[in-house]
């Protein structure tokens, strides 16, 4: 028995280590500094490992009051984990779950600190079921939540995500599905011999883990419930449009989004006497516009949001700096400003694009900037001797993928051979 209550402190505080390393590790990436989801997420893991400490050092020493701190700290977790997937579904802390939380969690409190509730916690680990106290039956109530708001998102998400990020959604949800069931398999199994007990917890642990690694590594299953951007474009003072991106499928043509766009900055500028960032209810969406010196910026959104503000006035100025010498030109031609793509990249990565439905219509998208092997370049080059055709040739085919750019060159040769092969002949 001894040597399973030592395998047990060990494992217990490993689960506290990994929890605190990965609230750590999502605290100092600065794409998700301030992302108020992840830092709800990051609770649950402080949370999660405190829970964890002060069971193992319940173990280790016995004292009663360790015993009521590690079943009162699920509360905060789960009210930590509620906000975070409340804040990725919706941008907002309300539903009708975080009041049942806060409900139950309020007779929790209370329960908890009754002198049962520690017998409670000990019965609940040895199996003695019949003798659970109120506290014993809320603290299962709220895994039992907390595995239900795991599966929802990850439903949720997995139903409505993109075609091109499915695959990171499928493994999100499949590996949420197999770690609440090891929670529940487990923790009946502990009710024959407790030291099953303990598995539960891993389970819990794995499911933390996998999804702070899947949106480590797609940030886009973040924003995939909140809101859906359509559309972004940018114009001149003249209202001659410079640049337009699409993330989803839109009716509108870019001919009437920038009359529109001029007649909202009309009415701005000459009615409401303001500029900067303006913020407009359409009757499915809303406009955001942002003015500045020599461009105006709208984009098209299901809702608004404050990160989508933020991101928007971000691009709005790196877009200025970076073709300042051809706006003040007042250049029109939307080949010259095509680069801003990069921009896009930098500031709107996370957002998913929503065009691409099939694995076909893939091949037509490269979501990562690259660089054209040197080989191909240097072909480029020798194809395109004026450096405005060569900079503006090199921008689309860095958008396509390098079976297209391959497919290119080799046609180009081929066009290139029968040509100086007809010229020969016309020569002799």
């Amino acid at each position: 028995m001894e040597v399973l209550l030592l395998i047990e402190i060990i494992i217990v505080f490993f689960i506290a280590t990994v929890n605190i390393f990965i609230a750590m590790k999502m605290h100092l990436n600065l794409q998700f500094r301030n992302i108020i989801s992840i830092f709800y997420l990051r609770m649950v893991n402080y949370f999660f490992a405190l829970m964890m400490l002060f069971g193992g050092c319940y173990f280790i020493f016995n004292i009663e009051i360790l015993s009521r701190l590690f079943g009162i700290m699920i509360f905060p977790l789960t009210i930590s984990l509620v906000l975070s997937i409340n804040y990725l579904m919706r941008e907002t802390y309300f539903s009708i779950g975080l009041i049942i939380v806060c409900c139950l969690g309020t007779l929790f409190l209370y329960v908890g600190i009754q002198p049962d509730s520690y017998n409670a916690m000990v019965y609940l680990r040895y199996a003695e079921i019949s003798k659970i106290a109120l506290f014993g039956y809320l603290f299962i109530i709220f895994i039992g939540i907390i595995c239900y708001y795991f599966l929802y998102w990850a439903i949720k998400t997995w139903i409505n995500v993109p075609f091109l990020i499915k695959k990171d959604a499928s493994f999100l949800l499949s590996s949420i599905l197999i770690a609440v069931f090891g929670i529940f398999f487990f923790y009946f199994i502990s009710l024959i011999e407790s030291f099953f007990f303990l598995f539960s917890e891993i389970f819990l642990t794995i499911s933390i883990v996998i999804l702070t690694f899947s949106i480590t590594r797609e940030p886009k299953l973040l924003y995939i419930l909140p809101f859906t951007i359509y559309r972004i474009l940018v114009k001149n003072r003249e209202g001659y449009p410079l640049f337009d991106h699409d993330w989803a499928e839109s009716n509108i043509s870019e001919l009437l989004f920038t009359g529109f766009l001029n007649s909202v900055q009309i009415m701005s500028e000459e009615v409401m006497k303001v500029g900067g960032l303006l913020d407009i209810n359409l009757k499915e969406g809303v406009l955001l516009l942002n003015e500045l010196d020599y461009i105006t910026v709208g984009i098209v959104t299901s809702k608004s949001s404050g990160l989508l503000k933020d991101s928007l006035m971000k691009f709005s100025a790196d877009f200025e700096n970076k073709f300042q010498r051809e706006l003040k030109k007042s250049i029109r031609d939307k080949e010259v400003y095509a680069s801003a793509y990069e921009l896009i990249e930098k500031y709107f990565s996370n957002f998913p694009s929503k065009i691409i439905k099939s694995r076909k219509e893939s091949l037509l998208l490269t979501t990562k900037k690259r660089e054209i092997p040197l080989v191909l370049d240097n072909k480029l080059r020798a194809i395109f001797k004026d450096e405005k055709d060569y900079l503006v040739k090199k921008e689309e085919l860095l958008k396509t993928p390098y079976e297209i750019s391959s497919t290119f060159f080799e046609l180009y040769e081929e066009l290139k051979d029968k040509s100086e092969n007809k010229k020969k002949e016309e020569d002799k």
